[in-house]
C-alpha cells in the first residue's frame, strides 16, 4: 500500500485561519499560540501570508512571562516553542536565564521518575525546538528513549492513532536518527489520516490542526 500523502485543500486552510481569528478576537492566547504553530508545520509559506501584529504578539508573550514568574517551566518551555515556530525571529528577542534553562531542563528528571513518557517526550520535544543543543546537554538516556518507545506501542496496540501520532512525532523531532528505526507501515498512516478525516468532517479544526501538523511531521524525510 502507498504512502498517503497530506492534503490541505483550500478550504481546509480557509476554515483554520478563520479558527485563529476567532481566537484572536476572543484573546484566547493559549488557543492562538497553538494552533498557529501547528499551522506554520503544515504549511509555512502560506502561515507566513498571515500577518502576527504586535498586539497578538504581546498578547503571548504576556501569557509566556506569567509561567515564568509562577516557575511553571513545562508551561512556559510548551508555550516559547510555540512562538518559535510562529516567528522565530521574535521569539529570539525573549530572554532566557541559564538559571531558567536549568529549571527547564529539570522538568525532565521529574517526568521520569513519574514514569510519565508522554509529557517527558512532549516537553522533551519542546525543549528541541527551542534550543536543540540544550536537549542534547541533558544526555537522553538509552532508557528514556525505549520508554517512550514503549509508550508509542501502547498507542499503537491500543489503537489511538492521535496519540500515536503525537508520540511520533515527537520522539522524530527529540531524536531524527533514532526514530529512523522504529517502522511505522503504510495502513497505520491510513489510521492516523482516518482520524484527520474525522475532524475534517466534523469541523473539529483546531483537533484537524494537531493531527494535520504531527502527520506533516512524521511524512517529511518518509
Amino acid at each position: 500500500m502507498a504512502r498517503p500523502a497530506l492534503t490541505i485543500t483550500d478550504e481546509d486552510w480557509k476554515a483554520m485561519r478563520n479558527e485563529l481569528e476567532n481566537y484572536r478576537q476572543a484573546r484566547f492566547w493559549r488557543d492562538f499560540t497553538w494552533h498557529g504553530s501547528r499551522m506554520a508545520v503544515i504549511e509555512q509559506r502560506r502561515f507566513s501570508e498571515i500577518p502576527i501584529s504586535d498586539d497578538d504578539w504581546i498578547g503571548m508573550k504576556r501569557e509566556l512571562e506569567i509561567h515564568r514568574m509562577r516557575q511553571s517551566w513545562d508551561a512556559f518551555a510548551a508555550r516559547y516553542s510555540r512562538m518559535k515556530l510562529i516567528n522565530p525571529q521574535l521569539a529570539a528577542s525573549v530572554s532566557i536565564s541559564e538559571q531558567d534553562w536549568q529549571s527547564i531542563i529539570a522538568v525532565l528528571s521529574r517526568l521520569a521518575m513519574q514514569q510519565n513518557w508522554s509529557n517527558f517526550a512532549s516537553h522533551a520535544h519542546h525543549i528541541k525546538i527551542m534550543d536543540p543543543g540544550r536537549l542534547d546537554s541533558t544526555k537522553l538516556r538509552d532508557q528514556d528513549w525505549e520508554a517512550m518507545r514503549s509508550q508509542l506501542e501502547r498507542f499503537r496496540v491500543g489503537q489511538e492513532w492521535s496519540h500515536f501520532a503525537k508520540q511520533a512525532s515527537y520522539m522524530k523531532i527529540i531524536d531524527p536518527g533514532r526514530f529512523a528505526d522504529i517502522p511505522i507501515a503504510d495502513e497505520e498512516f491510513e489510521k492516523m489520516m482516518g482520524k484527520l478525516e474525522d475532524y475534517r468532517a466534523n469541523q473539529y479544526w483546531g483537533k484537524f490542526a494537531a493531527q494535520a501538523s504531527r502527520i506533516q511531521t512524521l511524512l517529511e524525510g518518509a
